[in-house]
């Protein structure tokens, strides 16, 4: 028996409440539009809250992956002067680089290192991918395959280093080997090279010497990689952070 429908007189007797309808649901909301407007307004600070908190976490990420995709540009170049008379690759290949990578006609000295590294992907940073993804959703960052081609590297090289004997490099900590750069207006190609930091990136925070916190990415000849404030990187040899190897080798300077 419904304990909630009948309601006991005596030991035979009941009544019905219901009196043969169920009871009419109430229709009132079970809370108010202003408590719905509260639970909006905390839901939306939560988000003000949180969302840099995840976008912060998404950059470190990617951060760590660029610094990867350094240190394994790093050990490729350095297996190559390991192969080819212990002197770094030229930035542009001649006949003779050409027919020293195995036999293949090599562009320039990234796809020269080519054969060393698992794949063209470590070429190209993370965060510079995501960009191009959110500047046009429809085409999202891939991966230029043609060495030729513009977008194969967003990593550039110390032309500096170009053709010098690794023995000649006394500050292989304080010396740049690569380093994070691709303003999509360089020609960024396998052959992509820089002598010293360009003036223009150093003011300019939508540069790629900003692209990380505010700081870009480098790889020095011992291999380890550091992020580096623009303002920081000079062109004096042999600082903490020297650009250059002005004065290192004389007669290719």
């Amino acid at each position: 028996m419904n304990r909630d429908r009948y309601l006991q007189i005596t030991e035979n007797v009941y009544i019905d409440r219901w009196r043969g309808q169920p009871p009419v649901q109430s229709l009132k909301p079970s809370f108010s539009w202003v408590e719905a407007v509260v639970v909006l307004i905390i839901l939306g600070v939560l988000a003000a809250i949180l969302m840099p908190v995840f976008s912060r976490e998404r950059e470190n990420a990617y951060q760590s992956s660029c610094q990867s995709n350094l240190k394994q540009t790093g050990l490729g170049l350095m297996q190559y002067t390991q192969d080819y008379d212990d002197k770094f690759p030229l930035a542009e290949a001649d006949d003779e680089a050409s027919i020293m990578v195995g036999g293949q006609a090599t562009y320039g000295w990234a796809d020269a290192i080519q054969p060393y590294l698992l794949t063209p992907a470590l070429y190209h940073c993370p965060t510079k991918l995501a960009n191009q993804h959110e500047a046009d959703p429809d085409q999202p960052g891939t991966f230029v395959v043609n060495p030729v081609s513009s977008g194969y590297t967003d990593y550039w090289l110390n032309r500096n280093l170009c053709g010098v004997p690794t023995g000649q490099l006394l500050q292989p900590a304080h010396t740049f080997m690569a380093g994070d750069g691709n303003t999509d207006y360089d020609a960024t190609n396998a052959r992509y090279s820089l002598p010293a930091l360009p003036i223009t990136w150093r003011n300019n925070h939508t540069s790629p010497a900003w692209r990380h916190f505010d700081c870009a990415d480098y790889l020095f000849t011992d291999g380890h990689v550091k992020a580096l404030r623009a303002e920081v990187v000079t062109e004096n040899s042999y600082n903490q952070e020297a650009f250059s190897l002005k004065g290192l080798a004389k007669s290719r300077f």
